[in-house]
């Protein structure tokens, strides 16, 4: 079983390995799209939204940074951040240009 810790503990390793590694992440262009429904409210509290949502974070920037260390190309990106009640699922909206 997947528990919060576990994710937690996963995002740390992977973080930690990859810190030496450069990105072109660009955390000023961050798009926010909150969500509040009633019925919402109750299934974002009794998921692990933030939890997967760290662990996403952390996947799609070693993508980035797997593609520089591989190609030596870099690529410039942000996130749209999908909020349900507080908690935040990244999103990376790839487009790359020539």
């Amino acid at each position: 079983m997947i528990t919060s810790r576990r994710v937690g503990f996963a995002a740390a390793v992977v973080a930690a390995l990859l810190s030496s590694a450069a990105a072109d992440y660009h955390e000023d262009q961050d798009v926010y799209i909150n969500v509040k429904h009633p019925a919402l409210g109750g299934a974002a509290k009794a998921l692990p939204i933030q939890a997967l949502g760290n662990v996403a974070f952390v996947a799609q920037e070693g993508a980035h940074q797997f593609v520089r260390a591989t190609s030596g190309v870099g690529i410039d990106h942000y996130y749209i951040w999908l909020c349900i009640d507080g908690q935040c699922v990244p999103v990376d909206p790839y487009t790359i240009n020539k």
